[in-house]
């Protein structure tokens, strides 16, 4: 019995140290095939390494699960990127990690254009964060998320919160961005529910209140003439031409005019907008 115990205990011990150096390995195989941005293969490298390793308490499965959310990031799958984001979160072993976690994931929900998920996530930072490091990035890129959707506001509130507690040379980008943001506030944009009115009570007036100077003529003529259309039938007693030119020409190019109003305002707001945004990332791109 004392020979079959020894036999067993050097299996267990044997079994171990393969079971180990084999999780080992998948990592370092996946490493290699990450630097050389073979993402497919890394992926199912790390997956390799996470099934050898879970039945153990080791940081590397969270690192692991963040590596392979990295490439999904660099192949743009941004559904599989959080939810491996989230599995890297979940696994990590003390608060700081799972904080700089929290700052990439939000920094792909941005890139992915969740901007209200990730100015959610990154508001929980900036509040119960004990890190001030990870207070501030989580300022800053809630910043930039209320960039990307316009909202001047709260991008000059996050901002106001992470310049004053970085470098001194920074403080004139700061003054910079302000600026631009304040006059972006400032801006008299175009109201599409006003186009849209102006243009119902005269067609291509809307347009035209958009800037559309040109589609706002064109719209004006078009529906001219096939308002002149309707009469001179009617004047005629072209009974049936008359509802024809109302209901399949005239209707549509009213309708449409209304539309493109409408449409050209939204186009109007967004030109300005992006001008801003453009301004002040190429600004941000110094620091």
């Amino acid at each position: 019995m004392p020979i079959f115990k020894s036999f067993f205990q050097i299996s267990a011990v044997l079994f171990s140290m393969t079971f180990v150096s084999s999780s080992d390995l998948c990592l370092d195989i996946a490493e290699k095939f990450f630097n050389i941005g073979d993402y497919y293969a890394a992926i199912t490298e790390y997956k390799r390494f996470i099934f050898f390793s879970s039945n153990t308490n080791n940081e590397n499965i969270s690192y692991s699960y963040y590596k392979i959310a990295l490439a999904y990031r660099n192949q743009q799958k941004w559904n599989e990127c959080i939810d491996a984001f989230q599995r890297s979160i979940q696994t990590a072993l003390t608060e700081g990690t799972r904080d700089e976690r929290k700052i990439d994931l939000a920094i792909t929900l941005i890139s992915s254009g969740n901007y209200n998920g990730a100015e959610f996530l990154l508001i929980k930072l900036e509040m119960f964060s004990q890190v001030q490091e990870i207070k501030q990035k989580a300022s800053f890129f809630r910043g930039i998320s209320s960039l990307y959707s316009f909202k001047w506001k709260q991008a000059r509130e996050a901002f106001s919160f992470y310049f004053p507690n970085i470098q001194s040379e920074s403080k004139e980008i700061f003054k910079q961005v302000d600026s631009l943001l304040a006059n972006a506030e400032d801006v008299k944009y175009r109201s599409p529910k006003l186009a849209k009115i102006f243009s119902t009570i005269l067609p291509g007036s809307g347009q035209i209140y958009a800037g559309n100077w040109r589609n706002g003529i064109n719209a004006l003529l078009i529906n001219v003439a096939t308002g002149y259309l309707f009469i001179n039938d009617i004047f005629n007693r072209e009974y049936f031409d008359a509802i024809f030119n109302t209901l399949f020409i005239f209707e549509r190019f009213y309708s449409g005019n209304r539309f493109n109003a409408e449409e050209s305002a939204k186009k109007y707001n967004y030109r300005i907008n992006k001008s801003f945004l453009d301004r002040i990332l190429k600004i941000l791109s110094s620091i």
